[in-house]
């Protein structure tokens, strides 16, 4: 999005109120944005996915050079100016406003010590996958370790993913193989041979 006058910067990790034209009244939602505030073109990005009114409208029916209404970003999940290492942990959608945080240090060349632990329901769900696990490559300090939840049998570390290790585990406290009183097993009756996947 190109923003017009009055507009000042983002800083990473903050999120904008976008309005759009449906049936004739402006629909609002409030969006994080996914770029970093360096951008040369002095246009921000956000993530839509067509679920809800205002994001289907925009994915659907907004036209490249259609005006919306832009608020000025607001929220204060921000980074402090001075911090030291990081631990980030998100799941699906709220990647979004750490997605730029990791986007504002590599372009600018200061990528502290990071671990971001990242929750999807398979490795292709990873918004952002492919260029997160190539900033990891380019930053080293950057660590990203993807965690699966639809039950397939790895993670993005080569790692057995929790629901399965969890499944792995839960199957031995049924038998008694294992005595965990702190387990609670709930499964939904899926067939011997099952794949674990969600229902």
């Amino acid at each position: 999005l190109r923003p017009g006058r009055g507009w000042r910067p983002h800083r990473a990790g903050q999120h904008v109120r976008i309005g759009v034209a449906i049936a004739g009244r402006i629909s609002t939602r409030t969006y994080s944005i996914s770029s970093p505030p360096d951008r040369r073109d002095g246009c921000f990005t956000i993530t839509v996915k067509a679920q809800g009114r205002v994001s289907r409208a925009l994915v659907h029916d907004v036209e490249v050079g259609t005006f919306v209404s832009v608020s000025t970003p607001e929220g204060d999940f921000v980074l402090p100016a001075a911090h030291g290492p990081l631990l980030f942990i998100t799941g699906g959608s709220g990647i979004t406003p750490v997605a730029s945080m990791i986007r504002t240090f590599a372009l600018r060349g200061a990528m502290p010590d990071v671990v971001h632990v990242h929750y999807a329901r398979t490795h292709e769900d990873v918004i952002f996958g492919e260029e997160l696990r190539a900033i990891a490559v380019d930053h080293p300090s950057y660590r990203l370790i993807a965690i699966t939840t639809a039950g397939v049998m790895s993670d993005s570390s080569g790692q057995d993913s929790i629901c399965y290790e969890l499944f792995q585990h839960g199957v031995k406290v049924a038998a008694g193989e294992v005595d965990d009183p702190s387990f609670f097993f709930a499964w939904w009756g899926a067939p011997v041979g099952a794949d674990h996947t969600d229902p």
